[in-house]
């Protein structure tokens, strides 16, 4: 029996010893063994409050302590979480990051305490006490100041892989601010439990700031990964992740605040200690989420895994101590004294009940976080404080403390609920969201005007058309983002497509126009192109009316290939396309030595557009050229006639997708180029269409590590693999060069900041890591 119990033992050191080894899990461990330690100093802490202070001084005492912490959390300007995950990649700037977030956010504070202060009177009335007396309002003033540095002290040290460290910090903030509880108890009958977590506090922040600035930095992290972010980005990044965090603060510190504003100091204090009982449980969900911010930033490819990993982690951790904590919880605030136990038992039960749907939406934050798309987030986040805040104002006048604990865990319910659901549904959303941002951009790039004054021109195109009645046809719009407007024409009401008109309303436009009418020429003249022939378009007529260059062809057969990109037969409509434009590939590609030729066609035009468009010379895109370059030259690849901007927007198919009928647009083509750059592109434009996302973002979730499905493999193996082939970094290079030089060229009329934003900018951000 004791030889089985001793094996168990050894196996679960084992097992503990590897869980430790793993980076992620050791500073998540860390970090909940100073929820741990925080939540057992703060029981004693409150439950000595709760002895030596009346139940409303301790409410009184709370509030203040919720309002500064609530003050001091908007004054961090999210600088925790942004240190955590942009302070490893500054290296010899550490100290020099770390001294200006704590002085901005000191005088943010200090700002901020004032204007609480002078305005308490109107929005928190009960404490408008606070300017009454010069030394109360500096001591308010000062512990926001402190407060702030001292949250901002927990991010640093988790960003400097010294998280081991917060547990002992806020062990020694504990034991102080206990210690001064009892030392202050006789001299500050009213105020001793804000002046001992103040002082504790501020002891706390020299001692750590000592070792910080001593020690902990003196030799900085190697960056992990970009060793700056993008301006731009990161101010959009900082912005939106500062907006989160304050719903959040305002969901928490507030609420004891409201509570004293509608029930006054008493009925503050029995939520406050049920409150103060559930918050480390929170704090599991929040040291978790820091830690997958942390590891889950600089390893993308393996986000999943880690998710599941931190859910597992999490669920295991807290849902034990959730049943522990509804069963123990009478027994628990009876220490604090009965009245306690009496009003505030089943607060406690649905604050701890609360902390499981808030690990959901804490590791929905995370990646947000670590994708860098909070949209969603800062949406949840502010409705769940809203419904937390104002079911707590309606329901504390019927249910005392029991109405905030309730509105706090309906918030929960209904925030997780609102980001599981749009997890699941969230590519439909996003496409939805893509398509109207495409018709407002669309819209504001004045193309709306354009096709309105095109139709006329169109209606006469249509009358001088060498095709029987065409001059009565019905004609409709295509939306593109070029400089050519579309229109399709057809004898019916049920847009039965039998020509297409295309007008040119630039100089980019009328050049498209004429490298399409080139293109066309050169492939209808190859002889072995067989039946790849019958899905071309065939000219009608062309001309210039009014000085805009037309050209009318005959409409093709089949269905826009964009109704599939979101249906069960994408992948039948991906493999029609690239076994249909293998057949190009076999008529016109051979094995060719990469050259000087096919470096200009590949790279040199694209990489001179995008620098064109950006108005300055990029380091990154440099980078880029010459670690393509140095891997391309001399290397024997498959090179011919490709389409140059393959998407399902350019093919038509049969009704059931599994056969090309037409292919359109060829502008782009080239005689000289990489088939594999081409079907990658229709791969990652599939993408695109699927998941609502920008071209940009997915080139970067491939490059980052996303993997790719079985089909899209076997599609680019024949052109990618052949011969010396090309790794799939270099080929995702390729294709978003092809992609993003296209655009910008058949597009001189629409504005490209924004879409260069989304585009260009994330697949920088990667090259500059």
């Amino acid at each position: 029996m004791r030889a089985a119990e001793t094996v168990r033992a050894r196996v679960l050191a084992r097992r503990a010893r590897e869980l430790l080894r793993v980076p992620m899990h050791r500073d998540a461990l860390a970090l909940v063994v100073n929820s741990a330690v925080t939540a057992a100093a703060g029981l004693v802490y409150w439950i000595i409050a709760a002895k030596t202070y009346s139940a409303q001084v301790v409410g009184t005492n709370a509030a203040l302590i919720a309002a500064m912490m609530f003050l001091a959390g908007v004054a961090c300007l999210d600088l925790p979480n942004i240190l955590v995950r942009f302070l490893p990649g500054a290296g010899t700037r550490t100290r020099r990051y770390i001294a200006r977030s704590y002085a901005a956010s000191g005088l943010v504070a200090a700002c901020v305490a004032a204007v609480f202060v002078v305005g308490a009177s109107a929005w928190a009335p009960r404490l408008s006490f606070l300017g009454s007396s010069a030394a109360l309002t500096a001591a308010f003033a000062l512990s926001t100041v402190g407060w702030s540095v001292f949250a901002i002290q927990d991010g640093v040290l988790t960003a400097l892989g010294r998280a081991i460290w917060v547990p002992i910090e806020n062990a020694v903030f504990s034991v102080l601010k206990v210690a001064l509880l009892v030392a202050l108890a006789s001299a500050l009958p009213v105020y001793g439990i804000f002046a001992s977590w103040t002082v504790g506090m501020l002891l706390s922040i020299v001692a750590v700031n000592a070792l910080v600035f001593t020690r902990l930095t003196r030799r900085p992290p190697e960056a992990r990964w970009s060793r700056r972010a993008p301006p731009r980005g990161f101010a959009r990044y900082a912005a939106a992740d500062y907006t989160a965090a304050v719903a959040w603060l305002a969901s928490t510190t507030l609420l004891p605040v409201v509570v004293t504003a509608v029930a006054g100091a008493t009925t503050t204090a029995y939520f406050a200690l049920a409150w103060a009982v559930a918050l480390p449980l929170y704090g599991v969900a929040g040291d978790i989420g820091t830690s997958l911010v942390l590891h889950g930033s600089p390893q993308q490819d393996r986000l999943p895994t880690l998710v599941r990993q931190a859910a597992l982690n999490g669920a295991g951790l807290l849902v034990p101590a959730v049943v522990l904590l509804i069963v123990l919880a009478p027994t628990i605030l009876s220490l604090f004294g009965p009245a306690y136990a009496r009003e505030a038992t089943t607060a406690l039960r649905l604050l701890a009940l609360a902390a499981v749907p808030n690990l959901v939406m804490t590791l929905a934050v995370s990646v947000a976080r670590i994708d860098r798309r909070l949209g969603r987030v800062v949406v949840a986040l502010w409705a769940q404080a809203a419904i937390a805040l104002g079911l707590a104002a309606s329901l504390i006048h019927a249910l005392g403390a029991t109405g905030a604990g309730l509105g706090f865990l309906v918030s929960e319910c209904v925030a997780a609920g609102g980001l599981v659901a749009y997890g699941r549904a969230g590519s439909r959303h996003r496409a939805r969201v893509a398509d109207l941002r495409a018709k407002v951009g669309d819209a504001a790039s004045g193309a709306w005007a354009r096709r309105a004054r095109s139709g006329r021109l169109a209606a006469r195109v249509l009358a001088a058309t060498p095709v029987a009645g065409a001059d009565g046809w019905s004609r409709w719009p295509v939306r593109t983002d070029s400089d050519v407007v579309v229109f399709l024409a057809g004898p019916g009401p049920g847009r039965d497509a039998r020509v297409a008109l295309k007008i040119a309303w630039s100089a980019a436009g009328a050049a498209a126009l004429a490298a399409q009418r080139g293109h066309l020429a050169e492939l209808h003249a190859i002889a072995a192109l067989n039946g790849f022939r019958s899905v071309l378009p065939e000219v009608v007529c062309e001309g210039t009316l009014d000085g805009k260059p037309y050209r009318v062809e005959r409409a093709l057969p089949g269905v826009d290939g964009r109704r599939f990109a979101r249906t069960t037969a994408r992948d039948r409509a991906l493999m029609a396309t690239a076994h249909g434009m293998g057949l190009l590939y076999r008529a016109t590609a051979a094995p060719r030595v990469v050259d000087d030729d096919l470096v200009a066609t590949a790279l040199d035009a694209r990489l001179e557009r995008i620098e064109r468009a950006r108005g300055w010379t990029s380091l990154e895109l440099g980078r880029l050229r010459g670690e393509l370059v140095s891997t391309l030259r001399g290397r024997t690849l498959l090179a011919g006639r490709v389409h140059g901007d393959l998407w399902l927007g350019n093919v038509l198919l049969a009704a059931d997708a599994s056969a090309v009928t037409g292919v359109v647009d060829w502008e782009a083509s080239q005689a000289l180029d990489l088939p594999a750059a081409d079907v990658a592109h229709l791969v990652l434009a599939t993408r695109s269409a699927c998941e609502g996302r920008p071209f940009g973002d997915i080139a970067r979730r491939v490059l980052l590590g996303a993997p790719l499905t079985a089909l899209e493999l076997e599609l680019l193996a024949p052109y990618a693999q052949a011969h010396d082939g090309l790794a799939l970094r270099h080929l995702v290079l390729l294709t978003w060069l092809q992609h993003v030089g296209q655009r910008l060229a058949q597009s001189t009329l629409h504005s490209h900041r924004r879409w260069m934003r989304r585009n260009v900018d994330p697949v920088l951000a990667v090259l500059r890591s």
